[in-house]
């Protein structure tokens, strides 16, 4: 049982650190990825019984969250649970994007020591978020150029 309470299953393979492999995020992200570690999967119950199975790759030895690639799909037990979680909801200035399946935005959320570059898609009661996360700092890369990665990498992961 996690702090928040998730229930966690040490047993279960991530089925997310399929969706993207470690060559397609260095292939993408170049030179933000020259240090990227294997991709670490938890699966996991959120006490709703939403289904939560992610995948963190970290960009560099030891790095956190706060400088990583993050896969994490969420299956809820109806569309209305999943209309509910508002699986948008957490993202600034969200948009639009095409080309994806289902309904997809993409946005930039600007935190504390990091910036995150998040793509989320949902379809039928599945919402699949994918997160680049870069330190805060003057090598802050152009807003552009990573949302281009980005969701280059979502069609790679079959967003």
């Amino acid at each position: 049982m996690g702090r928040d309470g998730r229930t966690i299953d040490p047993t279960a393979k991530a089925e997310s650190c399929s969706l993207l492999p470690e060559s397609d995020i260095k292939a993408e992200l170049g030179e933000w990825a020259e240090g990227l570690q294997s991709g670490q999967g938890v699966v996991s119950t959120d006490r709703d019984g939403t289904a939560v199975d992610s995948c963190v790759y970290a960009l560099e030895s030891g790095a956190g969250t706060d400088h990583s690639v993050v896969v994490e799909q969420r299956r809820f037990e109806t569309a209305q649970k999943l209309a509910d979680s508002d699986p948008f909801g957490l993202l600034m200035s969200a948009e639009p994007v095409t080309d994806f399946r289902g309904d997809a935005k993409y946005g930039m959320n600007s935190l504390t020591g990091s910036t995150e570059y998040v793509l989320v898609s949902v379809q039928d009661t599945v919402s699949t978020k994918l997160l680049v996360s870069l330190p805060s700092g003057p090598e802050t890369p152009d807003y552009a150029n990573v949302k281009q990665k980005l969701l280059a990498l979502g069609k790679k992961a079959g967003l």
